[in-house]
């Protein structure tokens, strides 16, 4: 109860972004396409909001017009969020830009390009512990 009511308090005590300025700033977030951001902000700017601008507004304008991310753009952000050196950013990016995926892959194919393309330069990939063989076994005993 202590947390909704601060929570109520903040939001009343802070100014509110304009929602569509707020949105459009999420167009470039979404895609590098600058045919796409600009017809996320013409879509904007067209949306009719109410005089008292509701959560569930903002939502629908978000829905309605921010472009849904691409499969290779959501890859080059992990490539920012796992890895930390500038060079190996490039990389990454690169790439992931350059491997080929069908028009519609499967998560197999998306998953092979995660694992090429950040997985093995992150150093992060799962170790898993070798299977030995028998006689391998027997030299432990």
């Amino acid at each position: 109860m202590y947390d909704m009511n601060v929570r109520n308090l903040i939001r009343a005590c802070v100014p509110r972004k304009n929602p569509k300025e707020w949105v459009k700033g999420k167009c470039e977030d979404n895609t590098e396409k600058l045919d796409d951001i600009e017809k996320c902000y013409q879509c904007v700017d067209d949306f009719e909001l109410p005089q008292n601008v509701t959560r569930d507004d903002v939502q629908a304008l978000r829905r309605t017009c921010l472009p849904q991310p691409s499969l290779k753009f959501k890859a080059k952000r992990k490539c920012v969020k796992r890895l930390r050196v500038k060079e190996e950013i490039e990389s990454c990016q690169a790439c992931i830009q350059s491997y080929k995926l069908p028009e519609k892959p499967s998560c197999e194919e998306v998953n092979e390009m995660k694992r090429k393309c950040i997985l093995e330069r992150s150093g992060r990939e799962l170790w898993t512990e070798p299977i030995l063989q028998e006689d391998e076994e027997e030299d432990l005993s």
